[in-house]
């Protein structure tokens, strides 16, 4: 995939209904982690991104942002795990 499909899906991602088309928008979050921060385990990924997202789903009262919060928690989390398992 080129970096120029990679951001149409990006922009196409963020323009779906954050309720309606959460599994196609949970997909390609954890695909966008997976890419960014390497070695994780995409199950891991996949359940951190689902939590997070109905999480967030749940208290939103402006919805179009769900992704957004999503993807930057869920990457920050397993950066920040990264990180703790190099001091040790």
């Amino acid at each position: 995939m080129t970096t120029r499909d990679r951001d149409n899906e990006k922009r196409s991602m963020y323009s779906l209904d954050p309720a309606k088309d959460k599994e196609n928008i949970e997909h390609n979050i954890a695909h966008s982690i997976e890419e960014q921060v390497r070695g994780l385990d995409d199950a891991a990924v996949q359940a951190a991104v689902k939590d997070k997202y109905e999480e967030l789903l749940g208290k939103a009262k402006v919805r179009q942002h769900i992704p957004t919060l999503t993807e930057g928690v869920v990457r920050g989390n397993f950066r920040h795990q990264k990180l703790e398992k190099k001091k040790q």
